[in-house]
């Protein structure tokens, strides 16, 4: 099983955070598998992102695009994925990510 088949959402924000009628999101992510053991996958990656959440369709604008950013740690466990990451984004808004298991 691979770490990366779910999606805690976007760097920096909250689920649920920023909420909307129209949605646009754009991710650049990279890892790298670290070591592997007996036990399982050792990742280390970052991601690079982009969007906003808009009311109507009318109110798009690309200069309302978000910027953020993450730096996460996994590892594949007899549980399912152990992700740790830091995410930070525009306007000052950080999270720390803390996931075990699937991500629905």
């Amino acid at each position: 099983m691979s770490i990366f088949k779910s999606d805690p959402g976007a760097a920096g924000y909250q689920q649920d955070q920023l909420r909307g009628q129209q949605v646009a999101l754009g991710k650049l992510v990279s890892y790298r598998r670290g070591s592997q053991s007996m036990l399982g996958s050792f990742y280390l990656g970052a991601s690079l992102e982009t969007g906003n959440v808009w009311q109507t369709g009318q109110s798009v604008a690309l200069h309302d695009l978000l910027v953020a950013g993450s730096v996460f740690i996994g590892y594949d466990t007899a549980l399912g994925p152990l992700y740790l990451g830091f995410g930070t984004a525009e306007r000052g808004v950080n999270s720390f990510y803390f996931y075990l298991g699937r991500v629905f």
